[in-house]
C-alpha cells in the first residue's frame, strides 16, 4: 500500500473553497502556541501534550491557505515537529483521535495549500501520508460496524484493546480527515486492500514509533485485549458506520453533526468545546477538498445547527461558572480567554461562518414576491394554500423557485412558488429559506467578458464581492454596468489587478488609487463598492486575507462615457493578461430583492 500512499503526495492546487484568514489577533495567538506533540508517556490531555492549545495548527494552516503568509513558518515548524519520531499521532483510533484531529486536519488543509505543501520534501510528504493512513485505519477499526467488540455487544475498543468513550468527532472525524487526504476512491482502496503485518513493517520502517506500537500492540502485549491482526484486517476491510459505506460521506458526517449539536450543553463544558472545535477542523477539512455538500440541505441545516450551537457556547464558555464531567469545580468566566478559545472562535466566526453565511437562513427572513427562495425539506406543493388540497408535486430538498403570492390560513403562512423545474403550487414558508447566490466568475486572457446579473439598484448601495488574481502583475477587472458588458466602454465603475502589481480603480477616464495596494497571486481580497447613482460617484477598499480593508477610492468618478448612469443591474469581468476570479457576490443592507422571477445568472459575451 505505500505506493498508492506516494501516489497521494503530489500536490492538489484545489479551488474548492474560498476561505477567509482567521483574525489576525488570532493567527498571532496560534503562532504563540507551544507546537502540539503526541507520545504514549504524556500524562494528561489523552496522550497529546499541549492539547489547550488546540485549533492553533488548524488556524495556521487555514490561514496559509488563505492566503495569510504570516502563518507560513509556524506551520511549516509544527508539521516538522509532527513528523519528527515519536512525536507524531498514537493512531489508537480512541479518544486520543479528538486531539490528533488538530494534526490530521493540519495536513489535509496544507496538502491543498501549493505554497506550503511545495516546500516539503518528497520523504516528508510521505511521512505525513503514512501518519494519515494509520489514523484513518486505526478510526475505521474503531467506529467500524464490524468491530468485533461491538459485535460481541460491547463498547467499541481501540487498537491497544481499551474501550473508548463515545468521542465520534475524533474517531468518526478520523474517517472524514482520511477521506479528505487521500480522495474517496484511494481511501476506500486503503481499508479493502489493508494487510495488518505489511503496514506494521511500513510503520516501523517509516521511523514513526508512536504509530507502529499501537498497530503492534497485540503482539508485544499477547496477554492483553487488544484485537488480532485478522480481527482488525476483518473490521477494516468491511467498512460500514451505522450501516453507511465510505461513500456515503454525507451520512457518515450527518452522525457526528448530530451528536454534537443535537443536544444541549450541561455540565461537561471542557468536553463540548472539545467536541465543537474538533468538529471545525473536520469541516474545513471536508470544504478545502472539495467534499463539503456546498449549497445542498445537508450544508443548511448543519450552518444552523453550527450558527445555534456555537453562540450558545460562547456565552457558556464566557459567561458561567460550570463543573465538568469529572465534578470538579472550574470557573469558566475567563474561559475565553484560555483552551484555545480566542482562535477557535475566529475560525467560526471569521472563516466558516461568512463561508457557510448563505446557507443559515435569516432570523423572520420578511419575503417578498419576486424572492428567489430554496426548500429545505421536502416541500409538499399544493393546489391551494390549505395542506388538505390536492397535490401537485414534492419537491427535493434544496429545490430552486421563485415566489409569486401570499396568503395566511390559520396560522400557516403560505407562498405561491414556480420551481426551476416548471412545477407551480403553494407550500408552507416553514418549507423553505432564502436561496443563497454563489455564482463565480473565472475570466482568463483572451477569454469572454463574463457577466452576472444583479438585482437592479437606482438608489444608494453597497455591493461586496471576492477578487482573486492567478498571477502576479496581470491586468484583469471587475465592475458594474447597466447591463451585460462586452467591452469597457459598458463599464461605469470598476476595480482593477493592474500591470504594476497594485489594485486601482477607474476614476472618470483613468485608473488610480488612494492607497496603493501591491496583491499577491492566490490571496483574496474582499472588496466593498459604495455606490451612488444619483450623483454618479463611488467609493470602494479592498480588505487582504487577514489584513484590514485599504481605502482604494473615494468619491470617485463614473466613467466619462457613463457618468449619467443612474441604474445598475449587472456585475462583469474580463482578464486581457493573466487570470482571476470574482466570488461571493453579496448586496449591501441598503440594497433590494431581487424583482424578476430568476436570481443571478452567468453569461458569457
Amino acid at each position: 500500500m505505500l505506493g498508492a500512499i506516494l501516489l497521494a503526495c503530489g500536490p492538489i492546487h484545489s479551488t474548492a473553497a474560498e476561505l477567509r484568514s482567521p483574525s489576525q489577533a488570532a493567527v498571532n495567538a496560534a503562532i504563540a502556541a507551544p507546537y502540539i506533540r503526541y507520545h504514549r508517556t504524556v500524562t494528561g490531555d489523552v496522550l497529546t501534550h499541549a492539547a489547550d492549545s488546540a485549533g492553533a495548527s488548524t488556524t495556521l494552516a487555514v490561514a496559509a491557505f488563505a492566503g495569510n503568509t504570516r502563518a507560513d513558518t509556524r506551520l511549516l515548524g509544527q508539521i516538522r515537529h509532527t513528523l519528527t519520531a515519536g512525536n507524531e499521532p498514537i493512531a489508537n483510533g480512541g479518544e486520543s483521535a479528538l486531539h490528533e484531529r488538530q494534526v490530521t486536519a493540519m495536513f489535509v488543509i496544507a496538502k491543498h495549500t501549493p505554497r506550503i505543501w511545495d516546500q516539503l520534501t518528497l520523504a516528508e510528504k510521505s511521512k505525513i501520508s503514512l501518519i494519515m493512513k494509520a489514523t484513518f485505519v486505526a478510526s475505521a477499526f474503531t467506529t467500524s460496524d464490524h468491530n468485533p467488540f461491538v459485535i460481541a455487544g460491547s463498547p467499541p475498543h481501540s487498537l491497544d484493546g481499551a474501550p473508548t468513550p463515545d468521542c465520534p468527532e475524533g474517531m468518526v472525524g478520523g474517517i472524514l480527515a482520511g477521506v479528505a487526504y487521500f480522495g474517496t476512491t484511494a481511501a476506500s482502496d486503503i481499508l479493502t486492500g489493508y494487510d495488518h503485518s505489511r503496514f506494521v513493517a511500513e510503520l516501523d520502517s517509516g521511523g514513526l514509533p508512536n504509530a507502529c506500537a499501537t498497530f503492534n500492540w497485540k503482539k508485544e502485549n499477547p496477554a492483553s485485549g487488544a484485537p488480532t491482526a485478522s480481527q482488525i484486517e476483518s473490521a477494516v476491510r468491511r467498512y460500514l458506520r451505522s450501516g453507511r459505506p465510505l461513500s456515503d460521506l454525507p451520512g457518515i458526517y450527518q452522525d457526528i453533526l448530530t451528536h454534537t449539536y443535537g443536544r444541549n450543553v450541561s455540565t461537561d463544558m471542557l468536553k463540548a468545546f472539545d467536541d465543537h472545535r474538533t468538529h471545525l477542523a473536520n469541516v474545513l477539512s471536508l470544504v478545502v477538498s472539495g467534499l463539503w455538500p456546498k449549497d445542498g440541505a445537508l450544508e443548511t441545516h448543519a450552518a444552523a445547527l453550527l450558527e445555534a450551537g456555537y453562540t450558545d457556547l460562547c456565552k457558556l464558555a464566557e459567561t458561567v461558572d460550570l463543573s465538568d464531567a469529572d465534578g470538579a469545580s472550574r470557573t469558566h468566566g475567563g474561559f475565553g480567554t484560555t483552551h484555545g478559545h480566542l482562535y477557535n472562535r475566529s475560525l467560526w466566526e471569521d472563516v466558516l461562518k461568512p463561508y457557510l453565511a448563505d446557507s443559515v437562513p435569516p432570523p423572520n427572513p420578511e419575503f417578498s414576491a419576486g424572492s428567489r427562495i430554496r426548500s429545505s425539506a421536502s416541500a409538499k406543493v399544493h393546489v391551494s394554500p390549505s395542506p388538505t388540497t390536492v397535490l401537485t408535486g414534492l419537491m427535493p430538498a434544496g429545490s430552486l423557485g421563485t415566489l409569486l403570492e401570499n396568503q395566511t390560513t390559520g396560522n400557516i403562512h403560505w407562498w405561491r412558488v414556480i420551481f426551476d423545474n416548471s412545477v407551480i403550487g403553494w407550500i408552507n414558508q416553514a418549507d423553505f429559506s432564502a436561496a443563497p447566490t454563489a455564482e463565480s466568475l473565472t475570466t482568463t486572457a483572451g477569454g469572454p467578458w463574463l457577466n452576472l446579473a444583479i438585482p437592479s439598484q437606482s438608489a444608494p448601495f453597497i455591493i461586496s464581492f471576492n477578487m482573486t488574481p492567478g498571477n502576479r502583475n496581470i491586468e484583469a477587472l471587475t465592475g458594474l454596468s447597466t447591463t451585460a458588458a462586452s467591452g469597457h466602454s459598458d463599464l461605469a465603475l470598476a476595480l482593477r489587478f493592474n500591470t504594476s502589481g497594485s489594485i486601482d480603480a477607474l476614476n472618470g477616464d483613468s485608473y488610480q488609487a488612494a492607497n496603493t495596494l501591491i496583491y499577491q497571486p492566490g490571496v483574496v481580497y474582499r472588496v466593498r463598492l459604495t455606490v451612488d447613482p444619483a450623483h454618479h460617484t463611488y467609493s470602494a477598499t479592498a480588505t487582504p486575507a487577514g489584513s484590514p480593508p485599504v481605502n482604494i477610492a473615494t468619491g470617485y468618478a463614473f466613467h466619462n462615457g457613463l457618468s449619467s448612469a443612474s441604474t445598475f443591474a449587472n456585475l462583469a469581468a474580463v482578464a486581457l493578461t493573466g487570470s482571476h476570479t470574482t466570488s461571493g457576490v453579496k448586496l449591501g443592507p441598503d440594497s433590494t430583492r431581487p424583482s424578476a422571477p430568476a436570481g443571478p445568472k452567468a453569461t458569457a459575451n
